[in-house]
């Protein structure tokens, strides 16, 4: 009610797990900000609940800045030292939710859908292919 967001909720109730339909305004500058305000208030209050940000299909680049919140900066960096061994080249897709994770909710929000993440992962695997 605070921040003046209707919604749907939908999902696996008896699982703990719902899914929140809100039509957020990512077209003007206040509403950007208001959706910045709202997003970090409920990334904090899910995580003070012992819930999980990632949802049942992981955490995407949307959520990717608020691994720190729910792990810490040691295992995020542990997350990244990982995909940097297993996936060098970044065969596997760009590493880009490592990129977005030092990112905010807010980065590049009014175009998302249409984001091209650059990161080092894109470009190695760029250059391994063209070899």
């Amino acid at each position: 009610d605070r921040h003046e967001y209707d919604t749907s909720l939908y999902g696996h109730f008896g699982q703990g797990l719902v899914h929140c339909r809100i039509n957020f305004d990512l077209r003007s500058a206040g509403g950007v900000q208001k959706y910045r305000h709202f997003i970090e208030e409920a990334a904090d209050l899910v995580v003070e609940h012992g819930g999980s940000l990632s949802g049942e299909h992981g955490d995407g680049q949307s959520r990717a800045w608020a691994l720190e919140k729910m792990y810490g900066p040691e295992l995020v960096a542990a997350f990244g030292e990982f995909r940097r061994i297993w996936d060098p080249e970044g065969a596997l897709g760009c590493c880009s939710r490592w990129c977005a994770a030092r990112s905010s909710p807010t980065a590049g929000a009014r175009r998302r859908s249409t984001r091209r993440w650059t990161c080092a992962c894109r470009a190695r695997a760029a250059r391994a292919t063209a070899r």
